[in-house]
């Protein structure tokens, strides 16, 4: 992964950080291993000993500005060159621990170089700097072989084609996971923007219902003739202001205050009792403004519900605050029901719906002549209902557990695969025990890989084995270099780490200790009895342990990386969802709202400012039926679903026809909606051309059923309402006579409409 990704390429991302991450980590903590082999190597000048350890000092801090980003990498590269031939110039023997050490310094370098670098400069510089260095330690020291350099080219080479090999792997892996992680949240940001516009459109209904549907309704009953002039024209003078916020895609429609929680009816008289205004504003800040406004608007639906049934003259209102809960109270004395609100109106609706779609919860309480007690609680923080649901904590799992296992076989591939190439290239012609070691790790791989195809994790039995064949491949692989006696400048020290890698994956932390420690042990048996022939070779085992234990903790940092790289990112994308979400909300919620600018609401409205300004009474006869009228009306658009919003325009546009022509119009549809805007404008159509068909003061019926199919039931009089509207090709229509009924009947070939 060497370019860099678009924002979206999260997976790549992650790879890209925690890959990178690692191998700096890895550069830092190297320096401390390069510091102890200076220090414990004999026939060293001082003045150079000293020198090279502060070097090596302070390429470790470097890392730190390469990782922030605040120092280029290639500057810390250079350094590493540098640095790796002064270590081979101040080395006093070319069969040490010190060379060692030298040796996966320089692979290291060539490791890191490889990855980090773009695809060019990745595979030219590794190769160029290790026939550089090995230039300049063959021409600053008379007794360095040229099959030394040689043998760096060889190395430089074996891991720059295993990186431009493994890469690729993760690239490909990262790709499919970013475009499958990209349909995923494409589906979940539409999914999520039509649940908002949803509830926002079901919230628009309620503000319907509970302004201007409830004023012209009591006002048509004659109950507003019981409450004071100033009283109704104030309702409705705000009821007007409300309807036409809403109308204008306003964000203060339904906008409530916890202070006046509980509103006011002119009819009965609100005692408040409990938190104070200054409480109730403190509680409204820790509150999502939905919740509030939730609150809000159930409350005074529940006051207005005791007004308008309960038979009472006071309602009382408790709000406190209950461990992490808001609760209120609203309760009566008077007549009581039997406690069951009626599915899809009254308390149900405007209560009860409202406070669920927040994450809270309402119990309301009555019997016959034992009054009404609604008990609202709210969460303070704003409700599960109110956030976007967040990922599943296994699809975080699975991303990690897949891209570890993926890299882990690419590890283990590239260290198999390159140490054969080495080792033939290195040791041409001789059989060595080096290849028994990496036939070990190969048949540990593939064991391990073939397991966990089926599985989950590794059992028991098998992690016991890739414990024993950890420490057997390191025995082996020394036994390859006659335990640092010879050729120590090929010892394979990490040929043995993709056995670690295995068990990292497993995410075990008791398990990865316990491979690290039984390594650890192994060595230190092994180098105390090599020690008691030499001091010496006692430390070549010292050094030859210590990659494979740096890379061991390497892969568990690697895994942690990814771990809180992938939790980091995927915390950017849910911000960035949400933002997309509320932008497709506001234009979801914008053509929803088109509903009702398509409705015909200028007569309510008219009829509002007339009352509110005192041009009409309320009392009077023509303004009773009128508000009537308005309020049928009204009630039969707020029975369109919000989650319908296609149809529920254009069903909304026939509404208004038929009420200008004085038809009856009854529409049924429920949540099905129009697949796309084309069905839903030739059904729209249809149903248009049967309302303008039918006769005044006739009725009609208009269906829409899944699949979807419009009926249309109606008088003769709409005969001939499909055929002047063009249909589709797989589209099916049909006409039908009963006596003195007609139906059109239209269905839609779900394919064709949809283009799939």
């Amino acid at each position: 992964m060497t370019s860099p990704q678009p924002t979206t390429a999260w997976f790549a991302r992650s790879v890209d950080q925690s890959l990178r991450q690692a191998l700096l980590v890895a550069v830092a903590v190297w320096q401390a291993v390069m510091v102890w082999a200076v220090l414990t190597t004999d026939d060293i000048d001082p003045g150079r000993r000293w020198g090279v350890v502060g070097a090596h000092l302070v390429v470790a801090t470097l890392v730190v500005p390469v990782r922030r980003g605040r120092l280029p990498f290639w500057t810390l590269l250079v350094i590493l060159h540098c640095l790796w031939l002064a270590d081979l110039w101040i080395t006093p023997t070319f069969d040490g621990a010190l060379l060692l050490a030298c040796c996966w310094m320089g692979n290291l370098v060539y490791l890191t170089g490889a990855a980090l670098l773009g695809r060019v400069a990745g595979s030219v510089t590794p190769v160029a700097g290790g026939a550089v260095v090995g230039v300049a330690i063959a021409v600053l020291r008379d007794d360095w072989l040229p099959a030394n350099s040689g043998a760096y080219v060889v190395t430089a080479v074996a891991i720059v084609v295993a990186v431009r090999l493994g890469l690729p792997v993760l690239d490909r892996l990262a790709a499919s996971a970013d475009a499958e992680a990209e349909r995923a949240a494409a589906e979940r940001r539409e999914a999520l923007a039509a649940r908002r516009a949803g509830l926002e459109a079901a919230e628009d209904a309620r503000v319907m219902h509970d302004t201007i549907i409830n004023t012209l309704g009591a006002v048509a009953n004659g109950a507003a003739t019981a409450t004071p002039a100033d009283a109704i024209r104030e309702r409705c003078a705000a009821d007007a202001t409300r309807i036409r916020a809403l109308l204008e895609g306003r964000d203060d429609v339904t906008v409530g205050e916890l202070a006046v929680v509980g509103g006011s009816e002119g009819s009965v008289t609100v005692h408040r009792h409990g938190l104070g205004e200054d409480d109730l504003t403190r509680q409204e800040a820790l509150l999502d403004p939905r919740v509030v406004r939730a609150i809000s608007g159930a409350a005074r639906e529940a006051v207005r519900n005791a007004a308008r049934h309960a038979g009472v003259d006071s309602v009382v209102v408790e709000t406190s605050r209950v461990g992490d809960d808001l609760v209120l109270v609203i309760q009566d004395d008077g007549v009581g029901f039997d406690g069951r609100p009626v599915p899809g109106r009254g308390l149900q609706t405007s209560v009860i719906d409202r406070i669920v779609e927040v994450g809270g919860r309402v119990v309301v309480t009555s019997a016959p002549g034992a009054g009404t007690r609604v008990r609202i609680v709210c969460p303070i923080g704003g409700g599960a209902a109110t956030a976007d649901p967040a990922p599943d904590a296994t699809d975080h799992d699975a991303v990690v557990g897949n891209l570890l296992h993926r890299a882990c076989w690419t590890w283990t591939a590239g260290v198999v695969g390159v140490g054969v190439a080495i080792e033939a290239v290195n040791r041409a012609g001789r059989l060595t025990a080096t290849y028994a070691m990496l036939l070990i790790v190969a048949l540990s791989g593939l064991v391990s890989w073939a397991v966990l195809r089926r599985r989950a994790s590794l059992p028991v039995t098998v992690r016991t084995l890739l414990v024993v064949a950890l420490c057997g491949g390191f025995v082996v692989g020394l036994a390859g270099v006659d335990y640092g006696r010879e050729d120590v400048l090929y010892y394979q020290a990490i040929g043995i780490t993709p056995i670690i890698a295995i068990l990292v994956v497993t995410r075990s932390r008791p398990r990865f200790l316990t491979a690290l420690g039984a390594l650890a042990v192994t060595a230190l048996a092994v180098a105390v009895v090599l020690a008691t022939r030499t001091s010496a070779d006692g430390a070549v085992v010292v050094v030859a342990v210590a990659p494979a234990l740096g890379v061991g903790v390497g892969w568990w940092g690697f895994a942690a990386l990814v771990d809180r790289v992938v939790a980091d990112i995927a915390a950017d994308r849910r911000r960035e969802l949400a933002a997309r979400v509320d932008a497709a909300t506001r234009r979801a919620v914008l053509v929803s709202r088109r509903r009702w600018r398509v409705a015909g609401l200028r007569t309510s409205l008219e009829l509002l400012d007339d009352l509110a300004s005192g041009r009409v009474e309320p009392g009077d006869a023509a303004v009773r039926r009128r508000s009537g009228d308005e309020e049928q009306y009204l009630r039969q658009l707020t029975l369109l679903s919000p989650d319908a919003p296609r149809m529920g325009t254009w069903f909304a546009r026939a509404l208004v026809d038929a009420r200008s022509r004085g038809v009856s119009l009854t529409v049924h549809s429920g949540d099905v909606d129009a697949p796309d805007d084309a069905v839903a404008r030739a059904m729209g159509a249809v149903a248009l051309a049967a309302v303008a068909r039918a006769p005044a003061a006739g009725s009609l019926v208009v269906s829409l059923f899944p699949g979807p199919a419009l009926i249309v039931v109606g008088s003769l009089a709409i005969v001939g309402a499909s055929a002047e509207v063009p249909l589709p090709g797989g589209w099916t229509s049909g006409e039908t006579t009963t006596g003195v009924q007609h139906v059109v009947e239209i269905v839609v070939d779900a394919t064709t409409a949809t283009g799939r």
